[in-house]
């Protein structure tokens, strides 16, 4: 177990690593509270796996100690890799839904070494921009500009005090989303902030990682040609063909992604889901999303040939077992945070590194020397 010093200084940095205690969870406006708080009881019912005590680990170094739990718990198997040297200089394309816009972050983190601010926009940079914009504002532009028009209830002569205001505002919301904070849309007084402050393309370590995000996204001819490696994921909200929503009942639904999915000649991965401990509505139960976890990844593979990287035992282990303080690790009881997205792309890298040694291995043995080739 750890030590009184050990969880003294994880309860001090508790309000940056993880999110607040004591959460109620709601859902969307139309929805009513989480209607599953036996979320431990859920989760033990499939997996006999428990997350451990680790202070070793958790007392260690940068990435593994970023992966553990507020009272000191580990997940059972941890990758043991090299963040840089897995991602190995390639160009990496993440396309998906806010859990694929978590796990960029969570790359963007390991790649970087910048675990409080490594997936946020430059505050200098973006503030300058937005200044720009709030300086070009529509309704002063051209000849208004000359003009006293509205701009909200400021005039366009007041546009660059305006401007200099949203700066400020920018500069202080970007203090409030360092550190887990970056993975959520965590306080009423800033709902929806932090994710408009993630820089969606990140040069680190000699890899270029971009992100395309969208509810309901769709693979494009084009991004073959322009990156490496590309991470697709979808499926929490109901998604028709064309990049469409469509009935509630797409959500978690196997066929739907099928349906969507079209096969490449290009090597692509899939992003799976992870453990949900909330149910707001009936298409997003505990048992539906484990169905969606077990029944698509193979069926992806069987139809395009397609791997996959996952957390979602590190999530229901995660839950299943007593003790861990895993409330503190998710802001809304949906979406998961730092550590459990550093766990996701630690996977994916270690991914990355297996099929990139294994088309060495292929190349070597065909020619005699060490080939060297994306995945």
């Amino acid at each position: 177990m750890r030590s009184t010093l050990s969880i003294t200084i994880t309860a001090a940095a508790a309000e940056e690593w993880f999110f607040g205690a004591n959460i109620t969870w709601k859902g969307p406006a139309s929805y009513k509270t989480n209607r599953m708080p036996a979320a431990p009881a859920a989760a033990r019912k499939r997996t006999h796996l428990r997350w451990v005590p680790n202070s070793r680990l958790c007392d260690g170094t940068a990435p593994l100690n970023n992966t553990c739990s507020p009272t000191g718990f580990a997940s059972p198997r941890l990758p043991h890799i090299d963040a840089c040297a897995a991602a190995g200089q390639q160009s990496i394309l993440v396309v998906g839904d806010s859990y694929a816009r978590h796990f960029y972050m969570g790359l963007a983190l390991l790649l970087s070494g910048d675990y409080r601010s490594g997936a946020l926009m430059d505050v200098r940079t973006a503030a300058d921009s937005a200044r720009r914009a709030a300086a070009s504002s529509k309704k002063c532009t051209n000849e208004r500009q000359l003009g006293e028009y509205g701009l909200g209830n400021r005039t366009c002569r007041f546009a660059d005090r305006f401007a200099t205001h949203y700066a400020h505002n920018f500069i202080a919301d970007h203090e409030k989303c360092t550190y887990a904070r970056q993975f959520g849309e965590h306080g009423t007084e800033n709902r929806r902030a932090c994710r408009k402050l993630i820089r969606r393309q990140i040069s680190a370590c000699g890899t270029n990682l971009t992100l395309v995000e969208a509810a309901c996204p769709l693979l494009k001819d084009a991004y073959f040609e322009q990156y490496d490696v590309i991470f697709y994921g979808f499926g929490a909200h109901p998604c028709l063909p064309g990049g469409i929503k469509g009935p509630k009942h797409l959500i978690y639904n196997v066929s739907a992604v099928l349906d969507i999915v079209q096969c490449r000649a290009h090597a692509w991965i899939w992003l799976d889901t992870h453990f949900r401990p909330t149910q707001f509505m009936p298409y997003d139960s505990p048992f539906r999303v484990a169905t969606f976890h077990d029944e698509l990844p193979p069926r992806l593979f069987e139809k395009c040939g397609v791997p996959f990287v996952s957390a979602f035992e590190d999530t229901r282990t995660l839950v299943a077992t007593p003790g861990t303080g895993w409330r503190r690790m998710t802001f809304d009881g949906v979406h998961w945070g730092l550590q459990i997205n550093i766990i996701k792309a630690l996977r994916a890298l270690e991914l990355m590194q297996e099929r990139t040694n294994a088309y060495r291995a292929d190349k070597a043995g065909k020619t005699g020397t060490k080939g060297v080739g994306p995945l």
